[in-house]
């Protein structure tokens, strides 16, 4: 008995000692570091990867923690069928390995514990955009996790990426028709139209493509950046010119209440309306440009564009920070959440107009008004016509974004805006004043512009002659 316990207690602190080892499984085998593909060019993506594990002197590839023991083979780590392989970013988290080899990731809003066999360790040569003495070629320790695939996401995706493309289809033919007649780009109205339905156009393109890409394969790539900064210029560059057109709108209407009817469609203006809305989205990209290139400090937030997926870097439904502190909202939506506010306060100032100037003429309109179209439902139609071109329904946008709700209900908020292409060719081509004009230049008739210079030279000509007659009879 005796001699039993003396070798249970021998045993005791071994036991223990191999219980408390913490192990970490290495994401490519032992002896090589995750470096740059020297076979790698851009015109061989995707079918080479530009980084790859590859042999490298072990004395650097050392774990900051000596008690740590490394399991590394002769094959690289690989996530579950219905996972996907995630870096922890840089800066604004806390990673902790803990005594059961599990790994606790967290930040201020979120916190979740990955069992061994769902994280690895990467010894790699990738930048490190924070570090600003990290130097090109130098080896550093990165944690890869293996999240769980939002299945349910991707037919949503799908979906989105499919009604954006058919936006973008009717978007361009509204544009092509408002280019082509010439009596609705001579005018404010459809100068700024043509504006925001080219920006429009380009930003529905670029986040199709976005949504259609897994941002696994293309993270990190100049295309992915450059991506996403044209997705941010063009949408801002859209919503400027919808502000543009607000104030516009509400302008004229509130002349036309005044009984003012002096068009101030002057090249002056035009260049003013261009410097504010191109102008202004152009700056702001030059902006986020500049704080994601640089090295800035920690204390400030930076774009991250295309480190995550072809945007800005905190796009990770599980892992983001409040919605306030993310670079998506600094750089994008809180623009788009001001021009929103004006553009509402507009909508209700020209709906209040409009209104009350239908209410006093109330007692004046008899049932011819109605089959003439001043009844109700051409009252309905014209204050819908408004809310869709002043941009109301991109409200719904920013709350899709900022409560991350499920794909169900993700899907309900963006319906509208999804549409929105279908919805600028409802309002914008088929009424009657644009069709007329349309059937008329296919058909080589003369337009309203043609007509009304003919008239003036026609007159012209006959006063000339009659002078000449005066003069000649005198």
């Amino acid at each position: 008995m005796k001699r039993q316990l003396s070798l249970l207690l021998h045993l005791f602190p071994i036991l223990v000692a191999k219980q408390d080892t913490t192990s970490l499984s290495l994401c490519c085998p032992e002896g090589t570091a995750y470096k740059e593909n020297p076979d790698y060019d851009y015109d061989s993506y995707p079918d080479v990867d530009p980084r790859t594990c590859q042999p490298h002197p072990e004395q650097d590839l050392i774990y900051e923690d000596s008690t740590v023991f490394l399991k590394g083979g002769d094959e690289k780590f690989q996530c579950g069928k219905e996972q996907s392989g995630i870096p922890i970013p840089d800066r604004g988290w806390e990673v902790n390995l803990l005594v059961n080899s599990s790994l606790k990731v967290s930040n201020e809003n979120y916190s979740k514990i990955y069992n061994p066999a769902d994280f690895c360790l990467h010894f790699t040569t990738s930048p490190d955009y924070y570090d600003y003495d990290w130097q090109n070629g130098t080896i550093r320790s990165l944690f890869f996790v293996c999240d769980p695939l939002d299945l349910e996401k991707q037919p949503t995706e799908l979906f989105f990426s499919v009604m954006m493309y058919i936006s973008a289809f009717f978007i361009f033919i509204t544009l092509v028709i408002y280019c082509y007649l010439k009596d609705t780009r001579k005018k404010r109205f459809g100068q700024l139209t043509i504006g925001f339905l080219f920006n429009i156009l380009i930003a529905f393109i670029c986040s199709a493509i976005q949504r259609s890409m897994d941002p696994a394969e293309v993270k990190g790539f100049l295309g992915c950046k450059i991506l996403g900064f044209c997705i941010q210029h063009f949408w801002l560059g859209f919503f400027f010119w919808i502000s543009a057109m607000a104030i516009n709108i509400t302008h004229t209407f509130a002349k036309s209440f005044r009984n003012s009817s002096r068009d101030e469609a002057s090249n002056k203006s035009l260049l003013l309306h261009i410097l504010y809305a191109q102008g202004v989205p152009l700056f702001i990209t030059i902006i986020t440009i500049m704080m994601d290139t640089m090295n800035i400090s920690s204390d400030y937030i930076v774009p991250g564009m295309g480190d995550i997926q072809c945007f800005f870097g905190h796009e990770k439904v599980s892992d983001a920070p409040s919605f306030f502190k993310t670079p998506s909202f600094l750089y994008f939506y809180l623009i788009i959440s001001i021009i929103m506010v004006s553009n509402l306060l507009c909508f209700l100032i020209t709906g209040y107009n409009l209104i009350s100037h239908w209410v006093q003429m109330k007692d004046l309109q008899t049932s011819a008004n109605d089959s003439n179209g001043n009844g109700p439902f051409t009252q309905l139609r014209i204050l819908v016509t408004l809310f869709i071109l002043m941009g109301v329904p991109w409200i719904l946008e920013v709350v899709s974004a900022a409560t991350n709700p499920a794909w169900e209900y993700s899907l309900l908020l963006n319906i509208i805006n999804l549409c929105q292409g279908i919805l600028i060719f409802l309002v914008l081509v088929c009424k009657a004043s644009v069709l007329s004009g349309l059937k008329e230049r296919l058909k080589g008739a003369p337009t309203q512009d043609s007509r009304t210079y003919k008239t003036s030279v026609a007159s012209i000509m006959t006063r000339k002659i009659s002078r000449a007659s005066t003069s000649s009879v005198s």
